[in-house]
């Protein structure tokens, strides 16, 4: 559907004359609902210094209380030598890894998580990550459909074992160090060092069958990371869309169309006024 409109043209003699022009209203609409379309935000944070687990400097970790609480109460278990694991630490042998990437409740797909692990000393052949803690009484026991302690899990094994990086799989794969290619069927032994980039919103099935962790990033409004405890994590970085229904386009662009759609209004109606008087 198209407007018909008569706008009044001065001349530079003084005189003047109307024209009509279809569609101006329709293109100022158009414009409007593209600016409202317009992609969400993404979000980027990275946490400790990526320095490849270099020597002197182990930025410390943070979590949310309710996470810091179920760690400080397992502390005896998993950590005897210190608590908790900072950033950058390999070979902190019995000691388990905790961050929180808190202020998520608008969290989007896509979203990745990039991780940077080395096995240490000890036994770390039985070390697990485990993403989302949702436990509702700040408790940590292994894996599985009756103990969901965390919304998802994998063994450091399985993830070694995950497809190599490259320009066609970016996400759920690994790169890892030269003289530790990945173990086919995993592995993760002392020394081995790999960084992993995961996809939150559709990862390798875990125990309980679970790829999606959307749903309960947004209901925690954080993501949680937790590796057990002879792996050492050097910096982990986290991107996601933000779901907000009026990101930063919709502001400028948006309102600005709006300004623009009233204003074509207003002129148009003054100008059927000028050309009333004058015919």
């Amino acid at each position: 559907m198209t407007t018909k409109t008569r706008n009044i043209i001065f001349m530079s003699d003084g005189t003047s004359r109307t024209r009509s022009t279809r569609g101006s209203l329709a293109v100022v609409v158009c414009g409007l609902l593209v600016a409202m379309s317009a992609p969400s935000a993404r979000a980027c944070v990275i946490a400790g210094d990526c320095d490849g687990f270099g020597v002197g400097v182990f930025p410390p970790t943070w979590q949310r209380p309710v996470f810091a609480a179920a760690l400080a109460a397992n502390a005896g278990t998993y950590c005897d030598s210190g608590f908790p694991r900072p950033f950058g630490k390999e070979n902190d042998t019995d000691c388990f890894f905790g961050h929180t990437f808190a202020g998520l409740s608008d969290f989007c797909c896509p979203a990745d998580l990039r991780i940077h692990l080395k096995a240490g000393s000890g036994d770390s052949t039985t070390d697990q990550l485990r993403l989302g803690f949702v436990a509702p009484f700040g408790t940590l026991g292994p894996p599985g459909p009756f103990n969901r302690d965390f919304a998802w899990n994998i063994s450091l094994g399985a993830l070694d074992g995950m497809p190599l990086c490259s320009a066609t799989t970016l996400v759920n794969c690994c790169t890892h160090a030269p003289g530790f290619p990945n173990a086919a069927g995993g592995g993760w032994n002392s020394g081995e060092d790999m960084e992993c980039v995961l996809d939150l919103c559709n990862l390798p099935p875990d125990a309980d069958g679970t790829t999606n962790l959307n749903s309960a990033i947004r209901t925690q409004g954080a993501l949680d990371v937790f590796v057990e405890d002879d792996t050492g994590v050097d910096c982990l970085s986290s991107c996601h869309n933000s779901c907000s229904t009026k990101s930063p386009a919709v502001s400028e662009w948006g309102l600005g169309a709006l300004a623009l759609l009233l204003l074509s209004g207003v002129a148009l109606k003054f100008g059927r006024r000028r050309a009333a008087r004058q015919t």
